[in-house]
């Protein structure tokens, strides 16, 4: 991507997050991937090619990060330093950067979107009631015994 090396003295400062915005089409990571039968399929919507987007990236997650306070049972506000109790513009940054993207001439409303609620298969469920109740209560009480056996014998191997 560079035609040249960068100088390393120019790179002084460390720990400086980074971040980008792409703007444009985009080719699939799964381009020449899928399986024929996932082509044809009706339940995958496949496109090789993206629609006009954009796309941010940052380098460091903690820039949206909200960190807790235990002793006030309390989220700081985005961006905020606990020791210095300073707000640094993180917040104003991200809801920027959202605004920018949607792009709100062409912001879609939620309430036209619509979705298919999938039901559960009644004729399995009436066919293997006692199996399925079995497996969703039986089964994670018998996991958890089986973990609280397993951990109360290396603890009686280890302190023994």
């Amino acid at each position: 991507m560079l035609s040249y090396e960068p100088p390393i003295d120019q790179f002084k400062k460390k720990d400086l997050p980074i971040g980008v915005l792409v703007e444009g089409v985009f080719k699939s990571i799964y381009a020449n991937r899928m399986t024929p039968n996932m082509y044809t399929s009706g339940e995958i919507n496949y496109k090789d090619v993206s629609k006009e987007t954009m796309q941010l990236f940052i380098a460091d997650g903690d820039l949206i990060r909200n960190r807790y306070n235990p002793e006030s049972n309390e989220f700081y506000a985005l961006g905020m330093d606990k020791y210095t109790q300073q707000v640094y513009g993180n917040k104003d940054f991200f809801l920027n950067a959202v605004n920018y993207m949607l792009d709100e001439s062409g912001l879609i409303l939620s309430n036209t979107k619509s979705f298919k609620i999938r039901l559960l298969n009644r004729e399995f469920i009436a066919q293997n009631r006692l199996m399925l109740q079995l497996l969703n209560t039986a089964v994670p009480i018998a996991i958890v015994v089986i973990f609280g056996l397993v951990f109360g014998l290396i603890r009686r191997r280890k302190y023994s």
